[in-house]
């Protein structure tokens, strides 16, 4: 009866609370690591900023609430200090997209992405670049995500980990890593090799050319009695062939008619120019000695500038200005220092928009940012917020790489020298085991009394084959200790046990259909530990619905002594993407099937011509008394490479006014 009392007791504070809060509101939401593994161990630290109407922190206390489409947190219901709210989110075994759902009573919810990857070593992937150095000519499309390069005499000088290429034309496209050459030269591994034109798939370094190469070449007969033996030479030939790290050898299948046609980058809206890229497919591109031009016409020229390749505009100056419902939004960084080393910058932004709400912050703020690396083995970042202002904030972060086998990565942040965060992650990888520890811990250092610590460590068994199944089984120990000391007290819990879980292979079901699955269930004795079994599982089924649409339809389970009868044991989600001509949509929902819990978000834009378009948005989210509604449609007109839109908010109850870059659809 206890813990039903204690139940009761948080989520009457939840509810409570929306009448009383300060008009919170998601300033920013962080992940702490980056990324990472679908494993159903891992942990990621996701901390939300929560501001008031003047964009101050809010009192300590103010209740917030996480959920996840992929994982689960420890703690759906949590508290700031500091301004801060964290959250430790415990990765699932389905890999994907998780939207990560932040909110606090009566404000709108915020979306953050965060990807859980299918294996660890995808991990260093993230980090890898590509360096583009082009003296003569290279422009960036920001439509086309497409990087292209000139340079007579093998002007065009590229690196990407081990391979090194020299050509005389270039294009990369960034998201597929597929890139044509023309008269290059390209070496990795045993491969030295001068071709006409060819296509490589730099990730898997391997592709396509045509080029002349030494083969064995037919040149007479020799005879062995009543028998001959065809003569054989190595002579230069010239023709297609297919390359990798061991050389080339001659290619006889056929090769799609476009495998080497260069993209036409001339009526790209936005591009950038430079003399030096650095790409980072999966974040951004760093350019030197830049020009930004917008439909043709030079607009600005900077000598260090990055493009977002997250950003959804086709135009680059949208990620610096734009105007959204009446508030002028500037994002603009000047970059100190730009390299695949070293990046530093100064960024000055007012008015960013409150998650998917209307509401913008009303203050100017003004950061540091400095972040660095080497190749796979190191990466760290330091960050001064809002310097000046009452609510500045300091932060630091590293990863480190020890070998093959260990990896380690640390955050601390002092938000106005107030309190103290901290995280610190180590995996090692064992001869037919894997260990994960993972310790969280946060500080007061001035007002009221309060400290938290948590630490967990996870002892798993490499994965075992079921008979002919497609599934992989995994076991192991784990344990965890948890303490907190606030004015009214010190509470402390600690725990040991066992966990099974088993996980489903990628399963096609048809050509169209992939279905993945999991499930978990671990037994924890010790102190202040809930008695009985938790158990977690999750099935998603992603379909491909013609050229234009998909969905992925996700069921979770989540059995535990004590957040189920909080949270709900079964939930239900559905992603859907619609894009066709001049028509777009995508509708996100989730429902708990046993506690009255959901939320729906909807957009959708539709070109009605050259000129006009119609565009519309939906958000809905509910837990228990507490819920928050808001709708609204614009009426956009294309004045050039601009977009002027009319917007109309259910919840502000006023017409207000959008600049944007226009779309292309």
């Amino acid at each position: 009866m206890k813990k039903l009392g204690l139940i009761a007791t948080i989520a009457l504070a939840f509810v409570a609370t929306s009448a009383l809060a300060q008009n919170g509101q998601i300033r920013s939401i962080n992940a702490f690591p980056t990324m990472s593994v679908a494993d159903a161990r891992s942990t990621v630290t996701i901390t939300a900023l929560v501001v008031n109407s003047k964009g101050n922190p809010v009192a300590d206390g103010t209740q917030v609430t996480f959920s996840s489409t992929l994982g689960s947190f420890r703690s759906e219901l949590v508290t700031t200090q500091g301004g801060r709210a964290q959250a430790i989110l415990v990765a699932g075994g389905v890999p994907g997209t998780a939207i990560i759902t932040v909110r606090t009573p009566g404000a709108a919810p915020t979306n953050y992405e965060f990807e859980f990857l299918s294996d660890r070593a995808l991990l260093s992937s993230a980090k890898e670049y590509v360096e583009i150095v082009a003296p003569g000519y290279m422009t960036f499309s920001m439509d086309e995500k497409i990087i292209g390069a000139a340079g007579l005499n093998h002007g065009v000088h590229i690196r990407y980990r081990d391979v090194e290429i020299d050509a005389d034309d270039m294009q990369l496209n960034i998201p597929t890593y597929e890139m044509r050459l023309k008269k290059a030269k390209i070496k990795f591994g045993d491969l030295d090799q001068e071709f006409d034109e060819c296509y490589i798939k730099l990730n898997q370094r391997k592709g396509y050319g045509v080029t002349t190469f030494i083969a064995p070449t037919p040149v007479g007969f020799k005879g062995f009695g009543n028998a001959f033996q065809i003569v054989n030479e190595d002579k230069p030939r010239y023709g297609l062939v297919e390359f990798n790290s061991n050389g080339v050898k001659p290619y006889n299948k056929k090769i799609s008619s476009t495998a080497f046609e260069f993209t036409d980058l001339s009526e790209s809206l936005s591009m950038v120019s430079a003399k030096k890229a650095v790409v980072f497919p999966r974040k951004e591109v760093q350019f030197q000695k830049a020009e930004v031009l917008i439909g043709g016409v030079k607009v600005m020229k900077l000598p260090l500038y990055s493009v977002s390749l997250m950003s959804g505009s086709a135009l680059v100056t949208d990620q610096i200005v734009n105007v959204n419902d009446n508030q002028l939004a500037i994002d603009y960084p000047y970059y100190l220092s730009l390299k695949p080393g070293e990046t530093s910058a100064v960024r000055l932004r007012t008015g960013q928009r409150y998650g998917r709400g209307s509401t913008a912050s009303r203050g100017v703020f003004l950061d540091y940012e400095m972040s660095w690396n080497k190749g796979d083995d190191m990466d760290g970042g330091l960050t001064v917020s809002s310097i000046a202002r009452k609510d500045w904030s300091i932060g630091v972060r590293q990863f480190y790489r020890f070998d093959s086998r260990s990896t380690a990565s640390a955050f601390l942040e002092m938000p106005a020298g107030r309190n103290l965060f901290g995280n610190l992650n180590y995996n090692r990888q064992l001869d037919g085991w894997n260990l994960s520890f993972y310790g969280n811990a946060s500080q007061a250092l001035t007002g009221s009394k309060f400290q938290s610590q948590s630490y967990s460590m996870a002892l798993e068994r490499d994965p075992m084959k079921v008979g002919k199944l497609p599934i992989k089984l995994f076991y192991g120990i784990t344990a965890d200790h948890k303490t907190a000391t606030t004015t009214l007290g010190n509470s402390a819990q600690s725990g040991y046990g066992v966990r099974v879980r088993s996980q489903l292979n990628p399963t096609r079901i048809d050509n169209y259909s992939t279905l993945n699955a999991s499930f978990a269930v671990s037994q924890l004795e010790g102190r202040n530990v809930a008695q009985g079994l938790t158990l977690l599982g999750s099935a998603s089924l992603s379909r491909q619905l013609g050229n234009a649409a998909s969905m992925v339809a996700t069921y979770d389970y989540s059995q535990d002594p004590f957040s189920s009868q909080l949270l709900g044991s079964h939930r239900l989600s559905l992603q859907a993407f619609y894009n066709s001509g001049r028509t777009g949509f995508t509708f996100f929902g989730t429902k708990s099937l046993d506690l009255d819990r959901y939320s729906y978000y909807a957009d959708m834009n539709y070109r009605v011509s050259g000129l006009w378009r119609l565009m519309g948005s939906y958000t809905f989210d509910k837990y228990l008394n507490d819920s928050y509604l808001d709708y609204n449609a614009t009426i956009a007109y294309r004045l050039g490479i601009r977009e002027l839109g009319l917007t109309w908010s259910y919840r502000t109850k006023r017409f207000g006014i959008q600049v944007f870059g226009a779309t292309l659809n």
